[in-house]
């Protein structure tokens, strides 16, 4: 049978039904989401090798990739590889989603064999072709098979170096190999980003609905006479409650896009948002790059259906965390809603810390819950902090110092009232006499970990949501393993991340959060703040560059070692994380 060579979304539209499992069911109407042309046409352009799409979630970037993968299995087949994060990533997307796609392409059908066994979630063997379902995480999936046509999903999540691993996948069949790049935003000059500069950087751009003037849909956009344009909303009397809090219902009706040249406000009417995108085409910021890597990017302001005023509403619950010290929401709205890369260095402050002080012994009404953390040496020393906390996320030091024994720690925790499980202490040393404690006393067990989040499922509205956190799910350690009594008792451990946590701590202590308080330094007190200052300055984050890729990163580093201070108070901000003290990552799935 002759190739059909129709565009992919003219393809779709008559041969792929939507199932009941994504967003928008039925037929397949390019109309509807004009951005997705661009990216299509080149899919099935001879001369493009890689289709780098960096885009918000929720904009149908996967789905285009999905429908490049029916046309290809139908009208240009080979071995075909979807790599997604993980395995079990590929494997829960293949069973929940794509392979119901699958069934509901009647072109499909008669590819598949007889052989109930040949398809699975995690390949599906066709009459004529393969397609791996793996993930990226496994380096084994990046080194064996030769592929043809490539998928690769959520790259900012891959580690450093494997979508290079993926490339080689491809190169036996370098004359007409395709790539189709697809993800949400990460760190600025992470893989997918220099991926992305390395093609032509098509964005999206609409003209506006009063002067005709194209721009693209950008949250905020500098005037020539220092004026903002883009996404605007009125900050008053009226759209404020007595409190200083927003008032939402008020605040609904002002927010507008505002025209970069003719300052005319666009609302958000569904008239106004199928004019825009009738109007839009993409326009490259790199023209004379070479063609055989094609990329594209635009936002939650082009979709339709993903309402301005929501993503005002985020952006400012973003911004009043990043005021308290939350660094993440922020983050996430630039690389999920804008489709712009995070960069770091906007945040890598290095001031010294901003701290107020105050008098211990003072009562302090505000006062909501307090923590005893404690970092242990493996000399068998402890050193501590006690520090009380507000609702607001403010908070006092009560003390610091060293202890010599669990019983001098227990004797800290009445000293200072402390409920038990309030009092973590690190398990990085002797965990399992930390275990044994923890058991003892009702105190919680926690243990570092270099990962940047850590994903749990929640329910929302009865489904069932991964969301990001900075810590991983409640687990349990045990005092008595590899002994007769292993599994008799466990301690409650928690896994923290170490540089999520670490980077909150310093906006903090830089003055970009909730207020952080030191008490007054006065008499004996003097050279017990010293030491203080001293192990809170003996780790500071650092950009590295890696030799072999030339990636630049900030890590937290310690030279000395003597961190001990800086380890507790670190310890602190999670335990306000955990109460609700401090708000945390809160990422829902793409």
């Amino acid at each position: 049978m002759k190739p059909d060579r129709r565009p992919i979304y003219d393809w779709a539209a008559e041969h792929v039904e939507l199932p009941n499992c994504y967003s928008v069911t039925g037929s397949f109407e390019a109309e509807k989401v004009p951005f997705v042309k661009g990216p299509m046409d080149a899919l099935i352009d001879p001369t493009v090798r890689e289709v780098v799409c960096m885009s918000s979630v929720q904009s149908l970037k996967t789905l285009l990739g999905e429908l490049w993968l029916l046309h290809t299995i139908c009208e240009n087949p080979g071995p075909s590889q979807w790599l997604q994060v993980t395995d079990e990533d590929a494997k829960e997307h293949a069973a929940t989603r794509y392979n119901q796609l699958l069934d509901g392409c009647k072109q499909i059908r008669r590819f598949l064999t007889a052989n109930r066994h040949d398809k699975k979630t995690s390949s599906i063997v066709f009459a004529h072709m393969y397609l791996l379902m793996e993930g990226a995480h496994n380096i084994r999936n990046l080194q064996r098979k030769s592929i043809r046509n490539q998928m690769r999903s959520e790259v900012w999540q891959w580690p450093p170096g494997h979508l290079q691993e993926a490339d080689a996948r491809m190169t036996q069949f370098w004359f007409n190999s395709k790539a189709y790049t697809e993800s949400q935003p990460g760190l600025e000059h992470d893989d997918l980003h220099e991926r992305f500069l390395a093609g032509d950087q098509n964005h999206w751009h609409v003209a506006c609905v009063s002067c005709g003037t194209y721009q693209p849909l950008r949250w905020t956009v500098n005037r020539p006479d220092g004026t903002l344009a883009g996404m605007r909303w009125e900050d008053s009397e009226q759209t404020r409650l007595p409190d200083g809090e927003w008032n939402l219902t008020a605040l609904e009706p002002t927010v507008r896009y505002e025209c970069v040249k003719c300052g005319f406000g666009m609302k958000d009417e569904p008239r106004t948002r199928r004019l825009l995108n009738a109007t839009g085409k993409f326009l490259p910021s790199a023209p004379t790059a070479p063609k055989r890597i094609r990329s594209f990017s635009w936002n939650q302001l082009t979709v339709e259906g993903l309402s301005w005023f929501n993503q005002v509403v985020r952006f400012l619950r973003a911004k009043s965390a990043y005021k308290r010290g939350v660094l993440e929401p922020l983050q996430e709205f630039f690389n999920k809603c804008l489709a712009e890369p995070w960069s770091e260095s906007v945040v890598m402050s290095t001031d010294a810390p901003v701290t107020v002080a105050y008098e211990v012994t003072s009562a302090w009404e505000d006062e909501h819950a307090r923590f005893l953390t404690v970092d242990v040496q493996a000399d068998g020393i402890f050193w501590a902090v006690v520090r009380a906390w507000s609702k607001t996320g403010e908070s006092r030091r009560l003390w610091f110092g060293k202890l010599f024994s669990y019983a001098d720690i227990r004797g800290k925790q009445v000293e200072f009232q402390v409920a038990s499980n309030h009092v973590l202490i690190d398990s990085g040393y002797e965990a399992r006499e930390v275990y044994s404690k923890c058991c003892e006393f009702g105190w919680i067990a926690l243990k570092g970990d270099p990962t940047v989040s850590f994903r749990h499922q929640v329910r929302v509205k009865g489904q069932a949501v991964l969301v990001s956190r900075s810590y991983a799910p409640l687990t349990r350690g045990d005092p008595e393993r590899g002994t007769a009594r292993e599994g008799s008792r466990f301690a409650k451990l928690i896994r923290w991340s170490n540089p999520t946590i670490k980077d909150r701590l310093k906006r903090l202590r830089d003055g970009k959060g909730s207020k952080w308080y030191v008490p007054a330094a006065a008499g004996d007190q003097e050279a017990n703040e010293t030491e203080y200052n001293r192990q809170m300055a003996a780790e500071y984050k650092k950009q590295k560059v890696d030799k072999t890729t030339g990636r630049r990163t900030w890590q937290w580093v310690c030279p000395s070692g003597n961190n001990h201070a800086f380890d507790c108070e670190a310890m602190q901000v999670l335990a306000a994380t955990l109460q609700g003290l401090l708000p945390d990552i809160s990422s829902e799935s793409d």
